[in-house]
């Protein structure tokens, strides 16, 4: 009976750290839609800046350099959020490890204790963890795709950017030269 409560205990914890665990992903999910709906905006922001440059080329004008500063602000905390992200997914595998390695402890000690029926529940408990393991291991691997797609829009946010300056440096020397 002592032991059966033991694994109740265990059981009840492991319970509780996966329902943590299983927050802890959802909010990493949530954090990557809203970044990744953050960098299509500032997509389309910057495809409609290139668009009022090209219409625009010879009036570079102050307004413009802040929307594009802004832009670059935008970015910078974009990235600094991806890479927190990043730290939260390594922190996340290192506790899923973690997880796993309690898991293993769990099972020598109660093979120590247990009798059949103890050991054919400590069976059905790990086979719940191996699904509860693997649905984390898909998750993570969602992330990481998320990752790289939110790596890529910021490539691709980049050479926009760097197409935008050379424009602005364009439209400038042209305003330059009309004035001579």
């Amino acid at each position: 009976e002592e032991v059966v409560k033991t694994l109740r205990e265990e059981k009840s914890q492991e319970v509780k750290n996966n329902a943590e665990l299983r927050k802890d992903v959802k909010d990493l999910q949530e954090q990557n839609v809203k970044l990744l709906e953050d960098l299509k905006q500032m997509k389309e922001s910057m495809d409609r800046e290139r668009e009022q440059e090209e219409k625009n080329k010879a009036e570079a004008s102050v307004s413009h350099s802040n929307n594009i500063s802004e832009l670059q602000a935008k970015l910078e905390a974009a990235l600094n959020e991806i890479e927190i992200c990043k730290e939260q997914t390594k922190s996340f595998e290192v506790q899923l490890e973690n997880e796993k390695k309690e898991r293993e402890q769990l099972q020598i000690t109660l093979q120590k204790k247990a009798d059949g029926l103890l050991e054919k529940r400590v069976k059905e408990v790990t086979e719940e963890k191996e699904i509860m393991k693997r649905n984390l291991e898909n998750i993570i691997e969602v992330l990481s795709k998320n990752n790289t797609e939110l790596e890529k829009e910021v490539r691709d946010y980049r050479k926009l950017k760097e197409e935008i300056k050379k424009a602005q440096e364009e439209a400038e020397s042209e305003a330059s030269n009309n004035k001579s």
